[in-house]
This record gives C-alpha cells, structure tokens and sequence, in this order.
C-alpha cells in the first residue's frame, strides 16, 4: 500500500517543469563501452551503469518512508541529469544546474565530470566546472577525471582541468599518477601539460614504479627530465 501511495505522489510530482523530462530507462545507458587498445582497460573502457529507480518500502516508519521518497525522486532527477550529460543536452543541463542539481552527486559510482569527460565533450566540461564540479572528484577505482582524461588522450580537457586546479598528482587505487598513464602510453603532449601542471616525476605506484620507470621513449625522457 506504502508502495502505491508513493508512487502515485511520485507521478503528482513529475508533473512538474523540472521532473517531467525524467527517463527512468534511459539511466541503464548512462555510460558506453569503448573501444580499448591499452592496459588501461579500467579507465577507456567504461562499464555500464544502472541508476537504481526503485524504492524501500522495507521500514514501516513514516519517517523513512518520506526521507525514501526524497530519495527516490532525487535518483530521477540524477537519472534526467545524466542522461543530459550523455546526450549533450546543454540546455537541460543548464536548466538542472540554475534549478540545483548536484554536479558532484555519486550514485552507483557515475559521476557527472566523469561522464563528460568519458564523452570527450570539452563544452560540457566546461559547463560542470563552471557550475564549481569538483574537479578532483574520484570514483570507486580512485580515477580522477583527470587520469580519465589521460586515458581518453584528450589533451584539450587535461589543459582545461589542470587550469581548474586539478591535482595533477592525485593517485588511483593502484597508485598510478596521470603522469604515470601518459608515460605508459608513450602520450608527448599530455605529458608535457602535467609537467607543467606540476605534476611529480617520483611518485611511486603500487608496484613501486615511477614515472621515469615506465619511460619507453627518449622523446618522453626528455620531457620528464
């Protein structure tokens, strides 16, 4: 019955400017996979997030059942705003951002920067770091946009982020360094604006290896030293 009667204010309240656009399906293609031709396979190749849409009706407290029901229309409010993001919907974007979405929102491990910067789309970058998106913000994997960034070889977006402060020595969950991504790829111009950026050459992953470890070119040693 508490299911039912949710649901029906649910309806009530899309009905709303800023909730009648909501597609509730359209969360399970928030990202695409891409193609991958690297080790970094964690990083290009983007899993398939489903943003859940669903309610627990578990409790019996009133209480609970109203803070779900924020919940529940916050995740359709997420789910409109990536689905946005996907299909560069700017001005629904805009409209989100003016109506105060939270560009930093993490649900099931999708972050809007991350979203955009996954698409390669500077524009939208652009957009989220105007709107005061964390520009460090990680995910589960300890991926910052900026190793995302990296990882896309999109040296545009790395110029943009570090101009936003991003960290350039912000490590993964496997201690990997942006710098150490673009020295693995062999990527000269990246390497170049996280050097500038001020990223470090000495910082150890995991595995105990630098930067200058990974170096399989003398045009990258040249820029690392």
């Amino acid at each position: 019955m508490n299911k039912i009667i949710i649901h029906v204010f649910a309806l009530l309240f899309l009905s709303s400017s800023m909730y009648a656009s909501v597609d509730e399906a359209a969360a399970k293609r928030i990202l695409s996979k891409r193609k991958n031709n690297s080790q970094h396979s964690s990083l290009k190749r983007t899993k398939t997030y489903q943003i859940l849409h669903t309610i627990d009706n578990d409790s019996s407290s009133e209480e609970n059942g109203l803070i779900t029901f924020k919940e529940y229309l916050d995740r359709l409010v997420y789910a409109d705003f990536c689905e946005a993001l996907r299909t560069a919907d700017t001005k629904k974007i805009t409209a989100l951002i003016e109506q105060g979405v939270d560009v930093d929102k993490k649900y099931e491990d999708v972050i809007p920067l991350h979203l955009a910067v996954n698409r390669g789309d500077l524009d939208l970058v652009q957009l989220l770091l105007a709107a005061d998106a964390n520009p460090n913000i990680q995910n589960s994997d300890g991926h910052s946009p900026l190793h995302i960034a990296t990882a896309q070889e999109s040296a545009k977006i790395v110029r943009v982020l570090l101009e936003h402060e991003a960290d350039a020595n912000i490590q993964d969950n496997e201690g990997k360094t942006p710098l150490h991504i673009a020295v693995e790829d062999d990527l000269h111009e990246i390497a170049e604006l996280l050097i500038i950026g001020n990223s470090k050459t000495d910082i150890e992953n995991n595995e105990g290896k630098t930067p200058l470890d990974l170096v399989q070119s003398k045009e990258m040693r040249d820029i690392l030293a």
